[in-house]
C-alpha cells in the first residue's frame, strides 16, 4: 500500500511540475489528464486531475461527469450523485449524467429508483445505449427476460459495436438455460473485443454449465491473462477443478481469490466444500464460519456447517445450523432432511419423522425423505412394540463411513470411489464393525479398518 501511494505521488508531482505552457495547462487539458488515467484506473490521480480542471472551469457539465465517474470507482457514490446532478444542472441535454446516478443508485442498492433515471436518459437520448443495457439488467434482475432482452437489442440496435450488452444478452440466455446461444453472444462480445476479461469469464461459465469442465477452465485461464485480479473467474475455475477431483488446484484458485478480496463469502464456502470433501470437516467449518460472519443469511453456509458437523457426529450442534438455514428459507428441503438425519441418530425418531414430513411436504417426490422416514418409523416402532428390526438402521445420512449398497464395500467419505456413489446406493455407518456385521468390506483404494 504505501509503494503504491508513493508511486501515486510520484506521478501526480510528474504531472505538476510539467516544463510545457499553454494548452498543457488549461481545463482542456487537466480534462484529458483526468481520463487517461480514469482509464488506466489510477483512479486517486484522476480525481486531483479533473478537480484540477474545475478549478479553472466550474461551468463544464462534461467534467463533473467525469468526477462522478471517478467518485463512482472509489465507491463514493453519494458525491458522485452530487456531481452528476451539477453536470445536468448545467446541460439539461446531456443524458448521461442520469444514466451514472441510476448506475451510482444501482451501487447503493436503490434499484427501484436506478431504473427511472435510466427511462429519464432514453427519454432525453433514444440512443444512448448504456441507458439502454443497465435498464436490461436491471429488468434482468427482477426475472423479466422479455423486456431485458428487448433493452439489450435497443443498446446493439443503437450501437453494434457495443460488446457490452452482446455479453449481458448471453448471461440472460445462460439464466434461462439456453447455453449454446450464451455462448454464440459470448463470441459476439469477445470479437468486438478480446480484451474482455468477463466475456470469456462468461463464456467460461456456460461451458461449465454444461458440465465441459476441462474446456471451462481454458476459458477462465483466458479471463485471468487479462485480468489476473478477476476474482469471479478465479472462483469459477476453483468450481471446475473442484469437479474434476482437483482438490489441492482448486483450494489454490479459492485462495488467490480470498487474496484479491477476503470479504468475498462464497469463496469462503467454495474454500470450505473443497475441505469438506477432503474430509478435513474442522477446517472447512472455519471456512463456513468465516461465510457466515461476511452474510449471516447465507443459507447454503449454515447448511454446508450442519454437514460438516454431522460427519463429526456433533448432531445437536448440526440440528442448530439446519434451524438456522430453515429461519433464513423454510423451503429448504435438504435442511430438513439433515435435520432430521441429525435427529435420527440422536435416536429421537419421533422429531426425526417430524422433520422427514415437512421435507415431504415441500417435494413430495424426495426419495431420500421418503427412505429416511421409512427408517425412522421402523425404529420408533421398535422402541415402542420392540419388534425385531429388518435393515440397517445406518442407511440414515450421515456417519463415519459410507457404504455401496451394489458392491458391499464401504470407503471413508474422503475416498474418491465415495463420492461417486450414488445417493439410491449410499448406506452410513458409524463404525467398521457395523459395516462387517453388515457383510460390507473395505475399500482397498482408501484402506477404512
Amino acid at each position: 500500500m504505501r509503494l503504491k501511494l508513493v508511486l501515486i505521488s510520484v506521478l501526480l508531482i510528474a504531472l505538476l511540475i510539467s516544463t510545457a505552457s499553454g494548452e498543457e495547462y488549461s481545463a482542456d487539458y487537466w480534462f484529458d489528464k483526468a481520463n487517461d488515467s480514469y482509464s488506466n484506473k489510477f483512479f486517486d490521480i484522476a480525481l486531483q486531475q479533473i478537480d484540477l480542471s474545475l478549478d479553472l472551469n466550474q461551468t463544464n457539465d462534461r467534467a463533473w461527469n467525469m468526477k462522478g465517474r471517478i467518485l463512482n470507482a472509489l465507491q463514493d457514490y453519494d458525491n458522485a450523485i452530487l456531481c452528476y446532478d451539477k453536470a445536468f444542472e448545467l446541460n439539461s441535454s446531456y443524458s448521461m449524467p442520469l444514466n451514472n446516478i441510476g448506475v451510482a443508485l444501482s451501487n447503493l442498492g436503490r434499484e427501484d429508483e436506478a431504473i427511472e433515471y435510466y427511462d429519464k436518459a432514453i427519454e432525453i437520448d433514444p440512443s444512448n445505449e448504456l441507458a439502454w443495457n443497465n435498464k436490461g439488467t436491471y429488468l434482468q434482475d427482477l426475472g423479466k427476460y422479455n423486456e431485458s432482452m428487448y433493452c439489450y437489442d435497443k443498446a446493439i440496435e443503437v450501437n453494434p459495436k457495443y460488446a457490452t450488452s452482446y455479453s449481458n444478452k448471453g448471461g440472460l440466455f445462460c439464466e434461462l438455460g439456453q447455453y449454446y446461444e450464451a455462448i454464440n453472444w459470448y463470441d459476439k462480445a469477445i470479437e468486438l473485443n478480446p480484451e474482455n476479461s468477463y466475456a470469456w469469464f462468461n463464456k467460461g461459465g456456460a461451458f461449465h454449465a454444461l458440465g465441459r469442465y476441462g474446456e471451462a477452465i481454458g476459458y477462465f485461464d483466458k479471463a485471468l491473462e487479462i485480468d489476473f485480479n478477476n476474482k469471479y473467474a478465479w472462483n469459477s475455475k476453483g468450481a471446475a477443478l473442484h469437479k474434476l477431483v482437483r482438490y489441492d488446484e482448486s483450494l489454490a484458485c479459492y485462495e488467490q481469490a480470498l487474496i484479491i478480496d477476503p470479504n468475498d463469502s462464497k469463496a469462503w464456502l467454495n474454500k470450505g466444500n473443497v475441505l469438506n470433501d477432503l474430509g478435513r470437516y474442522s477446517e472447512a467449518i472455519q471456512c463456513y464460519d468465516k461465510s457466515i460472519e461476511l452474510n449471516p443469511q447465507y443459507a447454503d453456509a449454515w447448511y454446508n456447517k450442519g454437514n460438516a458437523l454431522l460427519k463429526l457426529n456433533n448432531y445437536a450442534d448440526a440440528i442448530e445450523c439446519y434451524n438456522e438455514v430453515i429461519d433464513i428459507d423454510p423451503l429448504y428441503v435438504s435442511a430438513w432432511i439433515n435435520k432430521g438425519n441429525s435427529y435420527y441418530w440422536l435416536n429421537n425418531y419421533y422429531e426425526a419423522i417430524n422433520c422427514y414430513d415437512r421435507a415431504l411436504e415441500i417435494d413430495p417426490t424426495s426419495q431420500h425423505a421418503r427412505e429416511n422416514r421409512n427408517t425412522a418409523l421402523q425404529c420408533l416402532n421398535e422402541d415402542i412394540f420392540g419388534s425385531t428390526s429388518s435393515g440397517a438402521s445406518s442407511s440414515i445420512g450421515g456417519g463415519k463411513y459410507l457404504g455401496n449398497t451394489n458392491t458391499k464395500i464401504y470407503h471413508y467419505t474422503s475416498c474418491t470411489w465415495a463420492k461417486k456413489i450414488a445417493a439410491e446406493h449410499q448406506i452410513w455407518f458409524q463404525s467398521a464393525e457395523e459395516a462387517n456385521a453388515y457383510g460390507y468390506r473395505p475399500c482397498q483404494k482408501c484402506n477404512p479398518p
